[in-house]
């Protein structure tokens, strides 16, 4: 009777829990896109402020901007990402992330659980097999892996080779686990930060 009984203890010990945590929501253990955001998202989130839509003053992640006439404001992507995908802007883990700099429809939306800090880039390509970084130019996309025996030189000029670098410095690196770099101010090489 005594072992039914300590049977039937660690059982109930061992699947309550699993049970419980099957219905509290589980948060996101690594960043997932969830959508771009192009001309449709900007209009309705233009929208939603008041103003009549979107236009594009450059050809680059921050030249669209909300617009009734000649009365313009530029957007505020986080919020943005927040109102179209996040249940009206009441999730705080959904940010924005420029995809593309150079195109101002280049921008996508993720749920995330996190900041992993900013990233490392000399310490990124070191563990590639070169011996440092190096500023070609002085914005997001101006550095350069150097010094490998084997290995050209490597221009890091992509947000997917950022989003590479964050997922080795996070070991966030596979399909279903994986990090993203998000670009704070584009013209400072250094505003570059790791969500998982």
């Amino acid at each position: 009777m005594r072992v039914a009984r300590r049977f039937v203890i660690t059982i109930v010990a061992v699947l309550l829990p699993l049970a419980v945590s099957s219905f509290v929501p589980q948060t996101a253990q690594a960043a997932d896109v969830v959508g771009r955001f192009g001309m449709g998202e900007f209009d309705r989130y233009c929208q939603s402020l008041g103003y009549q839509g979107h236009v594009v003053n450059e050809n680059d992640a921050v030249g669209v901007k909300c617009a009734t006439g000649s009365n313009q404001a530029g957007i505020n992507m986080w919020a943005a990402c927040r109102y179209i995908y996040g249940n009206g802007g009441n999730n705080n883990s959904i940010i924005s992330q420029i995809d593309d700099y150079y195109n101002p429809y280049g921008w996508q939306c993720a749920v995330v659980s996190g900041s992993a800090g900013r990233l490392d880039v000399p310490a990124y390509c070191r563990s590639m097999g070169y011996t440092d970084a190096r500023l070609v130019e002085n914005d997001s996309y101006g550095w350069m892996c150097v010094g490998s025996q084997y290995l050209n030189d490597d221009r890091l000029d992509s947000v997917y080779l950022l989003d590479q670098g964050c997922r080795a410095q996070t070991h966030h690196d596979d399909y279903y686990n994986y990090a993203i770099a998000t670009i704070g101010n584009f013209h400072d090489p250094r505003d570059i930060t790791c969500w998982v």
